[in-house]
């Protein structure tokens, strides 16, 4: 990968993570995404992520909020009160 910028800067050793995820019970529904190996970003203010919803037919207006821990960690939360599986795609270095 090639050409990531993060506020006007070229960054070194960028690279995607893609994967799913299953929420767990709770309110809100949530699961925490522990990355491992190269996976494994700088720091948790050094990659951005997407979140949608994943193998299924969503028919309401859910909302997704991804929390930062660490490089190698972060979690997912969700509006919707329900077991659902999540796709994300986060970049960075």
């Amino acid at each position: 990968m090639r050409g990531l910028y993060r506020n006007g800067i070229e960054q070194s050793v960028p690279h995607t993570v893609i994967g799913r995820a299953t929420l767990s019970s709770g309110n809100p529904r949530s699961v925490t995404v522990t990355l491992t190996g190269a996976a494994i970003f700088t720091s948790n203010t050094r990659y951005t992520s997407t979140v949608s919803g994943a193998n299924a037919t969503i028919t309401n207006d859910y909302r997704f909020l991804a929390t930062y821990t660490s490089g190698s960690s972060f979690t997912i939360a969700s509006t919707a009160n329900r077991n659902q599986t999540v796709g994300f795609i986060c970049v960075g270095n």
